[in-house]
């Protein structure tokens, strides 16, 4: 008979992976603690390695688009443009 499938939550697979990875516990001694097979905690661990950079990314700013400083520093340059370059009166008069 089988036993019951065991689901960890990200925060217990980090709690897990931070054990390995932080105090030097070994893999063996954490898969039999927690009933894992290797392979599982070994795929855990690419996945943590292979997402880790969206982990760090910048989040944008509460109620800002991501692209919306870049919207005001190209009205900014326009407006320091048209300083520079004011308007010549029309000589259609």
């Amino acid at each position: 008979m089988r036993k019951a499938r065991k689901y960890y939550s990200p925060q217990e697979k980090m709690a897990i992976l931070r054990r390995h990875l932080l105090d030097k516990v070994s893999i063996l001694h954490l898969c039999a603690a927690f009933q894992l097979q290797p392979t599982v905690f070994y795929r855990w661990l690419k996945q943590f390695f292979d997402n880790g950079a969206a982990a760090l990314r910048r989040k944008p700013t509460a109620g800002k688009q991501p692209d919306s400083r870049q919207r005001g520093i190209a009205v900014t340059q326009g407006q320091l443009w048209r300083l520079g370059n004011p308007e010549k009166p029309s000589s259609n008069g």
